[in-house]
């Protein structure tokens, strides 16, 4: 029988740490429950969520409450505060969930008994409270975007752990986007993997990850339903593998035309060399209905691109121009303009993005001037003929009838890399693939206790299920979310979802395996 040690703590003050007064909260923690990883077992379709936590709290002091004025934390029961959750399995300590406070909700009981339900988010959950608006990039790899739209809903570089990547974008922008979404845009892409670790960073892994990293290629542990195993599990059970089968793999592509930037993108790789900038917004009100602005103030302006009278093509801008002074915008005394030019005593400051620039105008005059002429000059992005690969299996079809899966090809670089998409998962899931739930106890032992509190997403596991449960499995599966449970007497249980591994396994990496021997190429 082992039993661990739990800390839940929360940074009601939000000073950064979990020490002040009232922050431990383990001793009016009556369970706790909490997961993370992805909503599918499969890897195709399987995409990370937020991770939650939910804790049942003893509130008879009424310190959760967030009406009452006399708690030492009013004020302070607010969203957003950070939220950690540490375990020690009698050795080591080890974070298990870090993420942020979503609601915190008083239950009171007539009899006294008062409770409060405490839930937190994990940290997609928490960006995804954000709408993000980038500039237009060019030729940047999957890991340099997912920073950059970390940066620009003001995630902390030290909360991320990126790969690379593998495939370089032409080009990638986003508008008005939740966080969540903009970072899907760039992991559907690549089919990379998308994470929330357990201490709470963002985390990206390439699709070569799994092939690679050594977690994902050498067996992290063993699960058994052998008599006498040393991690022997309490329940398992098949997913319907029957659910993920794909057998018609397509992928639309949308290719853009733009214009070749020295030193940011490559001639001829969605690119070509640019005409002359064009106008692509003009403020509508001018002549007696001109905008004014006071003087010492400042108004900004929104132009956005594409608008209700481009071209159907439209689509972005690659570059937005800089004002220039008369050409692209005018001040006058007068709303029609007949009176002095003050244009001169206009300072312009620019926020670029790529479907919309922020001109903010600050007037120097000692008097109200009007704006009697604003636009914006850009080389646009334009959107090509749309077009499809597919790859199938005729068999497979056959067999399991069609079962077509999309690939979003919103920002696929090439036909090629399409279609070696398309090829590569037709061959992975034409046919039913083994998928688990598999439950284990971690007060049978501190060997299981151990490994419940370290297990990862991703990390490959071997399970053996061939002789109580008789479901003939003994072979490597890769951890796709997990899910705890701990109740008042620490009984500490935990479930994980799993996917089998033979799929993204085998491949020939340079210097270490002899291709078409035991191996095959990867996409």
């Amino acid at each position: 029988m082992a039993t661990g040690t739990y800390i839940l703590a929360v940074d009601w003050n939000n000073d950064g740490d979990f020490s002040d007064s009232g922050e431990n909260i383990t001793a009016r923690t009556m369970q706790i429950e909490w997961k993370r990883g992805n909503d599918y077992a499969s890897q195709l379709v399987g995409k990370a969520v937020a991770g939650t936590l939910s804790a049942t709290l003893n509130n008879v002091s009424g310190d959760y409450s967030t009406f009452n004025a006399s708690s030492s934390l009013y004020g302070n029961l607010l969203p957003g505060r950070k939220v950690k959750l540490t375990g020690n399995d009698g050795s080591t300590t080890r974070t298990l969930w870090q993420g942020f406070l979503d609601s915190i909700q008083p239950v009171p009981s007539a009899k006294g008994a008062n409770l409060a339900q405490l839930k937190a988010i994990g940290p997609l959950g928490y960006l995804n409270k954000f709408d993000v608006s980038t500039e237009m990039f060019a030729s940047k790899y999957a890991g340099a975007l997912i920073g950059e739209i970390l940066d620009v809903a003001g995630w902390p570089a030290d909360d991320r752990d990126l790969d690379t990547g593998i495939v370089e974008f032409p080009r990638f922008w986003c508008q008005s986007t939740k966080t969540l979404k903009a970072l899907r845009l760039v992991e559907e892409t690549e089919t990379g993997l998308l994470e929330e670790s357990a201490d709470g960073k963002i985390v990206y892994r390439d699709r070569h990850a799994r092939s690679v990293d050594a977690k994902s290629t050498a067996s992290q542990a063993t699960y058994s339903d052998a008599s006498g195993a040393a991690l022997a599990y309490s329940h398992v059970a098949q997913i319907d593998p029957l659910k993920f089968i794909y057998n018609e793999l397509r992928a639309n592509l949308q290719l853009h035309s733009g214009a070749w930037i020295l030193g940011s993108a490559s001639l001829g790789a969605q690119t070509e060399l640019a005409s002359d900038p064009a106008v692509l917004w003009t403020h509508p009100e001018v002549g007696s209905i001109s905008p004014s602005i006071e003087a010492g103030a400042t108004k900004t302006f929104v132009a956005q691109y594409p608008s209700s009278g481009s071209a159907n093509t439209a689509r972005a801008v690659d570059f937005w121009q800089n004002l220039t002074a008369t050409t692209d915008y005018l001040a006058n005394d007068a709303a029609d303009g007949s009176g002095s030019n003050r244009t001169a005593n206009i300072t312009v400051t620019l926020t670029k993005r790529a479907q919309s620039m922020d001109i903010a105008l600050e007037n120097g005059h000692s008097a109200t001037v009007y704006i009697t002429k604003l636009q914006a000059q850009g080389n646009a992005v334009t959107a090509k003929d749309n077009f499809e690969v597919t790859a199938s299996d005729s068999t497979s079809q056959t067999t399991f009838g069609k079962r077509t899966y999309p690939h979003p090809g919103q920002f696929v670089p090439s036909t090629t890399e399409a279609q070696n998409w398309a090829d590569f998962h037709v061959q992975a899931w034409k046919e039913p693939v083994p998928l688990l739930k598999l439950t284990l106890v971690g007060n049978r032992s501190t060997a299981t206790l151990t490994d419940i509190m370290s297990r990862d997403i991703s990390d490959l596991v071997t399970v053996t299920a061939n002789n109580d449960t008789g479901l003939g499995i003994n072979e490597g599966f890769f951890v796709e979310a997990v899910h705890h449970q701990l109740d008042a007497q620490l009984n500490h249980r935990a479930t994980m979802t799993l996917s089998q591994s033979s799929g993204y396994a085998g491949f020939f990496v340079l210097g270490s395996s002899a291709l078409g021997v035991s191996t095959r190429l990867a996409y």
